[in-house]
């Protein structure tokens, strides 16, 4: 009566730890225990039956329900002491071993095999329990032997483990694991060695599983490792949503209820509601759920290379894309400002350039003809004035395009001597009156001809050799270009720019690089520039592969020097007199002007009377028959009415602008409105502009104010050869 009551009250305990394991998170060492602590409850609900059996049929039908329990439960209990202890084995041995088990409760119920397994016969009939007397067959030799054999090797590894570790939870869970390990294999011994008349099995094998899931209820079994997975999954601020292959729900995280509060409490199995299900499907990599926004992953859960499940995995991203909002925000508030710092540009540019072409152009015309030298300097003046501003303005307009990263490099072959001789004369007529001697040390082994951006390497070099001569009053600027270094057709060229000008102070040195700034503003509020010049030339330098510096003393001088990378287009060097290589091609400075075109007929379209007259006579000297319209409409009409070899249209004008009349020109069937080159003739300089010019059709550009070198040469680009004269 009491192994009865010991019994009952074992499998009562049991089925309490059971439903506990089933409210725990699923892991596989849970599993493990979960599905021993069933086979527990097999085997000892059998052994109660048993006890309780008043027939000989009912006993030997209990003691086959104990035997499969026994089965049951020694398999997963070895397979959850190797997970705990994380001992590695080889998956194909559980299958083989779970074969044999299947084997082993295959026999228990064929009466043919059943001895294989074990004998049992009734004793004392005469009592009303009709305990059996059993005695243990070939198959549970073997498995009790494998058994004893892998719980043995795991108490050793628990114990070898229990000396290792030296945190005080994990030798605590160690030891409650090795008291479970030892009552279960003291079981065994016992069942294998010593005839008792009742099997003690049953309830020593349920007072292992009770150890352990006594702790499990409390917490404390696990290690950190297990308790921090477990802690993570509920507490993080990510929603987790576990379903199998046809979408059944099977878990979710404490978040993923907040976002889903239908899944609180949820059936395992049922299926997923349409919001959760079209989660999962959805295709974007972002979602709304509500007010908020999640960044959406799903994985499949694969388990022996097969699909399973899937987890869901929601990032809240609310205060990311709240943020993003507002960049966008931001950024399309900066295009904003940009197009209008752009378009204020453009229109800045155009406005001061059309009165500046008035002001250069009428002066180059004054200057043609004979004056006293009192009023040759005046003219002179005027005309250099005008070009100082346009300087100030190229200045603008570089550094806006370098600031909007609009500036482009542009590699093309060059004679480096003719570039020399152009920044001799341009370095000359800056010290005009000035008592500076101008100096050049230029490298003999400098190649005749080189490849890149000769027209910004220029622009640096007048910017650094301008500034030299600006803060010079006496003694000397030297401008010395070396060959660095040399890798088959590659060329380091080193460029510098010494002077005996007042020098820089060492605190300032680090200001001279930046955008509208003047160091020693006191001294030199007297000299004009913006301030962009050496910014610019930085930028310049940095855009060409280089690097640009500076070294000074004050009082003394400065020196500033960059390196640059080009490309070798000949073998030839200018040797000591890099005077006499210049380009075979180079124009002497009268060579735009030495054709004539009488039989060339032009039309200029422009509505600025006074840039009209001054472009007519400007090229008064090529004797061409110009006429003049004063708006895009008026152009193309006379353009219709008359046979021109070339048009000039100026890009803003009343009723029909130049790019208008020039999209209108195009359509026009035949051959000549196709093919009449029409040069835009603009103050607008714009990168955005040039690209509207062509894209309308039109073949070249000539910027306000007009430079008659310029000019001269664009006509001489697209007049019929025919028409000139030497």
């Amino acid at each position: 009566m009491v192994l009865q009551i010991l019994q009952a009250f074992g499998c009562g305990i049991l089925l309490v730890g059971a439903v506990t394991l089933l409210r725990k998170q699923p892991n596989k060492v849970i599993l493990n225990l979960l599905l021993a602590d069933i086979g527990c409850i097999v085997m000892n609900g059998g052994y109660f039956l048993q006890l309780r059996s008043v027939s000989p049929e009912a006993a030997f039908l209990s003691w086959r329900m104990s035997c499969m329990g026994n089965v049951l439960f020694y398999y997963f209990v070895a397979f959850f002491v190797l997970d705990y202890l994380q001992i590695k084995y080889p998956r194909r041995l559980r299958n083989i071993w779970g074969l044999f088990e299947f084997f082993a409760v295959l026999c228990l119920w064929d009466d043919r095999l059943v001895h294989l397994v074990a004998s049992a016969r009734v004793i004392r009939p005469e009592l009303a329990e009709g305990l059996l007397q059993t005695e243990t067959g070939l198959i549970f030799l073997i498995r009790y032997g494998i058994i004893c054999i892998v719980l043995m090797l795991a108490i050793i590894y628990t114990v070898l483990k229990w000396f290792k570790t030296k945190l005080v939870r994990e030798r605590r869970n160690l030891a409650i694991l090795l008291s479970a390990q030892l009552v279960v294999f003291v079981s065994l011994i016992v069942r294998l060695c010593v005839p008792l008349p009742v099997d003690v099995t049953p309830l020593l094998a349920a007072v292992s599983l009770l150890i352990v899931i006594l702790y499990v209820i409390r917490g404390e079994f696990f290690t950190v490792a297990d308790t921090g997975r477990e802690w993570v999954f509920e507490n993080i601020e990510d929603a987790f949503v576990i379903v199998d292959t046809l979408y059944g729900y099977l878990d979710s995280n404490a978040y993923a209820n907040r976002i889903f509060p239908e899944l609180t409490g949820y059936a395992k199995g049922a299926r997923v509601t349409e919001q959760v299900l079209k989660t999962f499907r959805s295709a974007e990599k972002r979602v709304r759920i509500g007010e908020q926004y999640y960044a959406r992953t799903v994985t499949p859960l694969i388990q022996t290379n097969e699909i399973v499940g899937y987890c869901l995995l929601l990032v809240d991203m609310t205060e990311n894309h709240q943020l993003v909002e507002e960049l966008v925000v931001a950024k399309e508030h900066a295009e904003s400002a940009n197009k209008a710092k752009s378009s204020f540009l453009s229109n800045m540019s155009h406005e001061i350039r059309t009165p500046m072409n008035a002001i250069v152009g009428m002066t180059e015309i004054l200057l043609r003809e004979q004056h006293s030298q009192k009023e040759t300097g005046y003219l002179h003046n005027i005309k250099n004035s005008g070009l100082a501003l346009l300087t100030i303005i190229n200045d603008i307009l570089d550094f806006s395009k370098i600031e909007s990263g609009k500036l482009e490099i542009v590699d093309e072959e060059y004679f480096p001597a003719s570039m020399l001789s152009d920044l001799k004369m341009i370095f000359q007529n800056r010290i005009g009156e000035k008592e500076i001697e101008l100096q050049f040390d230029i490298d003999s082994n400098l190649p005749v001809k080189l490849y890149g951006d000769s027209m910004r390497l220029r622009q640096i070099i007048i910017n650094i050799g301008n500034n030299a001569i600006k803060f010079t009053d006496r003694g000397s600027v030297r401008l010395t270009i070396k060959v660095q270094e040399k890798d088959g057709d590659d060329l380091r060229l080193f460029v510098s720019v010494e002077d005996t000008g007042q020098g820089i102070r060492q605190e300032d040195l680090q200001k001279l690089f930046g955008a509208f700034e003047q160091v020693d503003t006191k001294k030199n509020r007297n000299k004009e520039g913006t301030g962009l010049g050496l910014s610019i030339s930085k930028q310049l330098v940095e855009l060409m592969g280089g690097n640009i510096g500076v070294k000074s003393e004050y009082g003394q001088g400065s020196e500033f020097y960059f390196t640059i990378c080009q490309k070798i287009r000949s073998e030839e060097t200018v040797g000591a007199s890099w005077e006499n290589a210049a380009s075979p091609e180079k124009d002497t400075p009268e060579d735009y002007q030495e054709f004539t075109a009488p039989e060339a007929r032009i039309l200029i379209a422009d509505d600025n009377e006074i840039n009209r007259e001054v472009a007519v006579l400007l090229l008064e000297p090529l004797q061409m028959k110009i006429d003049t319209a004063e708006n895009g409409a008026e152009a193309l009409d006379m353009i219709q009415k008359n046979r021109y070899d070339l048009v000039f249209m100026d890009h803003w004008m009343p009723v029909m602008n130049g790019v208008e009349a020039t999209v209108a020109l195009r359509k026009l069937e035949g051959e000549y409105y196709q093919k009449l080159p029409v040069i835009a003739l603009t103050a607008d300089a714009m990168e955005e502009a040039k690209q509207e010019f062509f894209a309308a059709g039109m073949n070249d550009f000539v910027a306000k104010p007009i430079e008659m070198k310029e000019i001269c040469t664009t006509i001489k680009s697209w007049l019929p050869k025919k028409l000139m004269r030497s």
